[in-house]
């Protein structure tokens, strides 16, 4: 008991020392940024000096339209077709078990999403992400929050991965990074989530 009391005080008295030289130097000091992140305030301490490496990630993404562009996604003439993959990062992420979103390094437990008929497959073209990255892209994307459910019309590249619109039922899933799998077919190339996935909630 007392040396736990003696680690809370060391570290209240590490945070306030540190709050105080960021007061010195004029900066902006968030002990712990990313609790906050992607959920009430999604623009919070997102920039390449934060304390979290995901909020440090998505700091550095190509932006269009004032918005980050998940790392996966295929630009064409200077602008990117969501409806599009960029192979290298495909491949690189499924690789090196990268977020699809910001490309960092996923840990044990990762996070999809899809609509019912995903979530029966375990199937997704769309690869893992953060929980962070995962609810960031369905406050930010307008396909996903229903501001614009329908893809636009078709651009120059690769085939598109998916022609359909936005299903009524879209669902977070948690599932284990360890067991994704990459499958390919002819005319399909995406991702087995493995056996354990579970419903986090419905968007």
């Amino acid at each position: 008991m007392v040396q736990l009391m003696l680690s809370c005080q060391l570290q209240e008295r590490t945070r306030t020392n540190n709050n105080k030289a960021a007061k010195l130097s004029g900066a902006t000091f968030a002990p712990q940024p990313w609790r906050d992140f992607s959920v009430d305030n999604p623009n919070a301490e997102q920039t390449p000096r934060s304390r979290c490496p995901i909020q440090r990630a998505i700091s550095r993404l190509k932006t269009f339209a004032g918005m980050p562009v998940p790392a996966f996604i295929k630009w064409v003439d200077g602008k990117p077709n969501f409806r599009q993959i960029d192979e290298q990062q495909y491949m690189r992420h499924y690789q090196y078990r990268l977020c699809a979103i910001c490309g960092t390094k996923l840990g044990l437990s990762c996070y999809w999403l899809g609509g019912e008929a995903c979530m029966a497959s375990h199937e997704f073209i769309n690869g893992a992400m953060h929980r962070e990255c995962a609810e960031l892209s369905i406050r930010w994307c307008p396909f996903l929050n229903k501001t614009k459910p329908t893809y636009r019309g078709d651009l120059k590249g690769a085939p598109m991965q998916d022609m359909s619109g936005r299903p009524d039922r879209m669902y977070l899933l948690r599932g284990v990074t360890s067991e994704i799998v990459m499958e390919r077919e002819p005319n399909w190339v995406g991702f087995h989530a493995g056996k354990q996935l579970t419903v986090v909630r419905e968007f």
